[in-house]
């Protein structure tokens, strides 16, 4: 689906919240994995990237979903935690 263009980003939340995620990083994210499942939420999914040179994860919260055109990934959030797990985001975490 993502190699298909079949990916939507929440964008206004990510931006809003300044985590600086690039569409490149997260797509990395969706294709290479690692993958589990949602501690919270029930049919959600976190990927897990990393940042070349860091130590930093990024994490890819997303969906699968339908719509008329068919199955696509819907992506809530996504944002970088140091190593440790703490919750990051912006520009502070990198």
């Amino acid at each position: 689906m993502v190699l298909a263009g079949r990916l939507d980003v929440d964008w206004d939340h990510l931006l809003g919240r300044r985590h600086e995620v690039t569409r490149e990083e997260i797509e990395a994210a969706l294709l290479d994995g690692p993958y589990d499942f949602h501690e919270d939420i029930a049919n959600r999914f976190v990927a897990t990237g990393a940042l070349e040179g860091t130590f930093f994860r990024l994490l890819v919260l997303f969906e699968i979903r339908l719509d008329v055109e068919g199955a696509y990934v819907w992506v809530p959030n996504a944002f970088w935690t140091p190593p440790d797990g703490r919750r990051g985001g912006g520009s502070h975490a990198r």
